[in-house]
């Protein structure tokens, strides 16, 4: 059935896609040439990958050994999807108030760490569970829900976070997401037949310690989003552009690219809009 639908696909792509008469170069999702440098020493891009490595390595760890840590306290693998729907559920409405507030009171780092703070507390009431109840089924699926509620939380977070960071950013997301889920993976079965769950868990609290601390040294992440405008070709030849559009409220960043008839601007949608932004363009 996969290999159908890819092939279907490849058809659509062909027959039903239209080609683009002429193509322009999109810096916010291609690759453009002398960007990579910039992106690996960017210290906050760095500690932002280095926490979705870690996210990934906690969720792929941790549920190597939790769905055989239920089933050690009595709960039968095929009930196992009642547990996850619920917490699923449960996690991915508990997310949304997180995310209105942060972004309406602008306290996204200080949600951002409670988030790891809760996978902390997830992990080592995960570790209690396996250690003195015996992996009791209530205490695993409490854990289970605080862990999902966390880590969905703290995703969401960081999404946002770099959603306002596209183009070669999203590849380094991206790589450390994978580079998290294979480490994840592979570590969580070499502790889990070491010592069992509970070695799991307790890594794992070890991990969100860690990251924790890596993240109390980031900076409050700009409030600002990225536009890409493009231009007519009477604003091309305006040499005054860019410095109108950085004149403007809000307006942290902008850059005109004339061979790409285009103008990156990064700001403050509160203070200025796109369509302010769009209409000081046509007036040229």
């Amino acid at each position: 059935m996969i290999a159908v639908l890819a092939l279907a696909g490849i058809v659509i792509t062909l027959a039903v896609v239209p080609s683009a008469d002429t193509h322009l170069l999109n810096r916010e999702s291609s690759i453009v040439r002398g960007s990579f440098r910039k992106v690996l020493s960017n210290s906050r891009l760095l500690k932002l990958n280095f926490g979705i490595m870690c996210l990934h390595i906690l969720l792929m760890s941790s549920f190597v050994a939790l769905p055989l840590a239920m089933e050690k306290a009595g709960l039968a693998a095929s009930e196992h999807w009642i547990v996850y729907l619920v917490t699923m559920l449960v996690s991915f409405a508990a997310v949304v108030p997180f995310i209105i507030y942060a972004e309406k009171y602008r306290r996204m780092k200080q949600v951002f760490m409670g988030c790891v703070a809760v996978l902390f507390c997830a992990e080592v009431l995960l570790w209690l569970s396996a250690r003195t109840c015996g992996a009791s089924s209530p205490a695993c699926s409490c854990s289970s829900w605080l862990q999902r509620d966390g880590s969905h939380s703290a995703f969401a977070d960081q999404q946002r976070v770099t959603g306002r960071l596209q183009g070669h950013r999203d590849g380094g997301l991206l790589t450390s997401q994978f580079i998290g889920v294979a480490i994840g993976g592979s570590l969580g079965g070499w502790l889990y037949g070491l010592q069992g769950a509970g070695l799991v868990f307790i890594a794992g609290a070890v991990l969100a310690a860690l990251w924790f601390l890596v993240s109390s040294t980031m900076k409050e992440p700009p409030y600002v989003s990225s536009l890409r405008i493009t231009l007519s070709e009477l604003a091309v030849k305006d040499s005054a552009l860019e410095s109108r559009l950085k004149a403007q409220p809000g307006v942290a960043e902008a850059i005109v690219v004339p061979e790409e008839r285009s103008a990156y601007v990064k700001v403050d949608t509160k203070q200025t809009n796109r369509g302010q932004l769009e209409a000081l363009v046509n007036s040229l």
